[in-house]
């Protein structure tokens, strides 16, 4: 176990104060990420769509991931390439396509900050009609939600880099 320091110690007991009941932190938490995706869906999941590129820049830890899924999900589709960093269009519109496509009953991406907010803008794309356009600004999406009594299939997010508050 790595030793925590004071200020790791204070954000963990920050963190730990706030009721999260769909937020898990800290080391080793690939395994722990069954637990979540098994606690927070109705059913069980059969099929998750991967979005990810750590099998090109951290095979090991990719490996584990996809163990851990795969002991609890019979099928995990990609994994799917994050958007580039500040999310260009043409990558959200190419991700919303493929998401489209393999019509997941869940996501998990596992990204920095671009690729996690470009995986929700995606699967938004996939789930609803329109362009990108309609749904910026405070509340459009759950308006739209509600309005169209659709939903779309929830999204875990699994951040590897600091700095971001896009798994929120």
């Amino acid at each position: 176990m790595i030793e925590s320091s004071p200020l790791r110690k204070k954000a963990e007991k920050m963190l730990s104060a706030i009721s999260w009941t769909k937020y898990i932190f800290g080391w080793d938490i690939l395994p722990r990420i069954t637990e979540l995706l098994s606690n927070t869906h109705q059913e069980k999941i059969k099929h998750l769509a991967l979005i990810t590129n750590l099998h090109r820049r951290d095979k090991e830890t990719y490996l584990h991931l996809l163990s851990c899924l795969q002991k609890i999900i019979p099928e995990v589709s990609g994994p799917f390439p994050p958007v580039r960093p500040n999310a260009p269009l043409e990558d959200v519109l190419q991700l919303a396509a493929t998401l489209k496509k393999v019509a997941p009953e869940a996501v998990l991406v596992a990204s920095g900050g671009s690729g996690i907010d470009g995986a929700k803008a995606s699967l938004v794309l996939a789930s609803l009609e329109g362009e990108i356009e309609n749904y910026f600004g405070l509340g459009k999406v759950s308006q739209l939600l509600s309005s169209q009594k659709v939903s779309f299939p929830p999204l875990f997010a699994l951040q590897t880099a600091a700095g971001s508050a896009a798994h929120l």
